[in-house]
């Protein structure tokens, strides 16, 4: 493990602090704050004071993009309307259909 350093600067409820990485600044009060870390993601911690327990999240700093090539995202409940050019149900049997398996035609997994 190799050395770290950072200096804390404490003002009321704020506080800032310097590090190799970068500054970071958060406030809040003893099992409650809120605050930007130095590599810029955001997060609050709760905790119980004296205790040393605590839970930490953290925020995405930006939102993922979706690439170029993946399918498009799936509406929550919608059902996508029927074929026109279809004249029957897709793999019926005997009738010869689509021979793409339905769980495909409706982009499931």
């Amino acid at each position: 493990m190799g050395w770290r350093f950072r200096k804390v600067v404490r003002v009321g409820p704020f506080r800032t602090w310097l590090s190799r990485s970068g500054v970071g600044c958060s406030w809040g009060f003893p099992g409650f704050r809120i605050g930007v870390a130095a590599n810029g993601s955001r997060y609050v911690t709760i905790g119980i004071p004296g205790t040393g327990l605590y839970f930490i999240k953290h925020f995405l700093k930006h939102r993922p993009q979706i690439a170029p090539n993946s399918s498009p995202p799936r509406s929550s409940g919608a059902v996508a309307p029927p074929n026109p050019t279809q004249t029957s149900a897709p793999n019926a049997p005997g009738t010869g259909g689509n021979s793409i398996p339905w769980w495909r035609q409706k982009n499931l997994p």
